[in-house]
């Protein structure tokens, strides 16, 4: 076993071994579990698909977002950089927080098998990319 002495490592002696071990603090990680992986595994869009309706000359669009998880996911917050659409937006779904970031059922929980749908129009696709969300297990 090496300790650590300035930017090199000496050997310790088995009678120290003990004492070492008990000074010594461990950083342990987190085990993970499909609640705590990326977010991008948990919450994510499904698919964004061009609904076929055009509005003031701008093609809709349908997005799809959905919790992969078993535990349900609050404050979810997605880069919307404000939304751009030309027909009004259901708020109770995204609603632009700031010129940036959009939350997602007014930070509800979504959870794993209800997808939260919503629709815009505009001149070409947007992305939503999920910047964060707080498991609720």
């Amino acid at each position: 076993m090496l300790r650590p002495f300035g930017k090199a490592f000496l050997p310790i002696s088995k009678k120290n071994r003990a004492e070492h071990r008990a000074k010594q603090k461990w950083v342990t990680r987190p085990r993970l579990t499909s609640c705590s992986s990326s977010l991008l595994l948990l919450v994510s869009m499904s698919k964004q698909e061009n609904t076929g309706k055009v509005v003031e000359g701008q093609r809709e669009y349908r997005v799809t977002i959905k919790n992969k998880c078993s535990c349900p996911q609050a404050d979810v917050k997605v880069r919307c950089f404000g939304v751009n659409s030309v027909e009004p937006l259901d708020k109770s779904k995204i609603r632009p927080l700031d010129s940036d970031l959009c939350i997602i059922t007014d930070g509800k929980p979504i959870t794993k098998g209800t997808p939260v749908i919503f629709t815009y129009a505009f001149q070409t696709p947007q992305s939503f990319p999920v910047i964060s969300a707080k498991p609720r297990c």
